[in-house]
C-alpha cells in the first residue's frame, strides 16, 4: 500500500529550466511560502563528445545492483549502478542515441501537426495561429537537437540523494576512480586473460558476472584490481571536475540561498527536520 506522507510536501522540478516562465515564477512564489525545506536531490552529469572507446568503460561498483539495457542490436544503450531509492544511483548511457530517438519522435509529430495546419479553415484564424505556434515550436525543438556534430555521445550521471548531496566532491571522485575498462591483455594467466576480455565487453560482461559464484566473484574483483586498466577518459573528467568544482560548489549554495533553503549536514535523514520539498539540480560538466 502507498505511504500518506501528513504534512510534508515533495516538489520535482529542474531550476535551471523554465523558472522565468509565468509557472516558474508561480512557482518561485509558492516556494517561497513554505519552511523547512531541504535540497534532497542532486545530479552531476559528464558528458562524453567523440569517445567512442568510452562504450568500454564502466563504473565498476561492486556489491551495487547493476541493471544494463541493451538495443535490438545488442550494444549497451543504458547502465544502472545502484537502486534509485539508494543514495547514490549512476547512469551511463548513449546521450546521441536518446537525442536521435527524440528527434524522429519531433520529426512524426511535427509531419502530423502540419498536416493539420494545412487542413484549417482559414475562417478561424485564432486557432490556425495558435497551430502555426506549434508548429513553430516543433521546428525550433528539432533544430535544437545537433545529433549531426559528434561521431558519439556518451553520458555518465551521478543521482545524489539526502546525505550524499554534502558528500558530492569526494563521491564524484569515487565513482570516477572505479570507471575504467580492464587491460586483458596484461595479464598473464591465459584464463584470466579470457575473464578480462569478457569483463571489458559490454555486450557480455553481465551475463558472464552472473553466473560466477560467490567466491569466483571474489576472486575476480580482487584480480581487477590489481590487473591494469584504461582510465585516460577517467582522468580527464577528473581534470574537468577540478577545473569546475568552485563552480558547482556556487551554484549549489546559490540555490540553498535561492530558495531559503536549510543547508545539509551530517545527521542522517530521520534526525532532520521533515523533508518539506525536493529540489532537482542538474550540474553538467562537458568533455569535448
Amino acid at each position: 500500500m502507498p505511504s500518506v506522507l501528513t504534512n510534508k510536501l515533495r516538489i520535482d522540478f529542474n531550476p535551471n529550466h523554465g523558472m522565468k516562465s509565468e509557472a516558474g515564477r508561480w512557482l518561485n512564489a509558492f516556494i517561497a511560502t513554505l519552511t523547512n525545506k531541504h535540497l534532497t536531490r542532486c545530479d552531476i552529469a559528464f558528458d562524453i563528445f567523440n569517445r567512442p572507446e568510452v562504450v568500454g568503460y564502466r563504473p565498476w561498483v561492486f556489491g551495487s545492483s547493476k541493471r544494463p539495457y541493451y538495443g535490438r542490436s545488442g550494444d549497451l544503450e543504458t547502465l544502472y549502478v545502484g537502486q534509485a531509492r539508494s543514495d547514490k544511483q549512476i547512469r551511463q548511457y548513449n546521450k546521441l542515441l536518446e537525442q536521435k530517438k527524440k528527434r524522429s519522435r519531433l520529426e512524426k509529430r511535427l509531419v502530423s501537426e502540419t498536416s493539420r495546419l494545412n487542413a484549417m479553415k482559414v475562417d478561424s484564424p485564432d486557432v490556425v495561429l495558435q497551430q502555426q505556434a506549434l508548429v513553430a515550436e516543433l521546428e525550433y525543438a528539432i533544430n535544437d537537437i545537433k545529433t549531426d556534430k559528434y561521431e558519439s555521445w556518451w553520458r555518465l550521471e551521478l543521482e545524489l540523494h539526502t546525505r550524499k548531496i554534502s558528500e558530492w566532491d569526494s563521491t564524484v571522485t569515487e565513482v570516477l576512480d572505479a570507471f575504467y575498462k580492464p587491460i586483458w591483455e596484461s595479464a598473464t594467466s591465459p584464463s584470466l586473460r579470457a575473464q578480462l576480455l569478457v569483463m571489458g565487453t559490454p555486450s557480455m560482461v553481465d551475463d558472464y558476472y552472473a553466473s560466477l559464484n560467490g567466491k569466483a566473484r571474489e576472486k575476480l574483483r580482487k584480480d581487477m584490481k590489481k590487473a591494469d586498466k584504461h582510465t585516460e577518459i577517467a582522468e580527464e573528467l577528473k581534470q574537468v571536475f577540478a577545473d569546475n568544482k568552485d563552480k558547482l560548489q556556487a551554484q549549489l549554495h546559490g540555490y540553498e540561498a535561492e530558495f531559503e533553503l536549510i543547508a545539509d549536514d551530517n545527521k542522517t535523514p530521520l534526525e532532520k527536520e521533515p523533508y518539506l520539498s525536493r529540489v532537482e539540480h542538474l550540474m553538467q560538466i562537458e568533455k569535448d
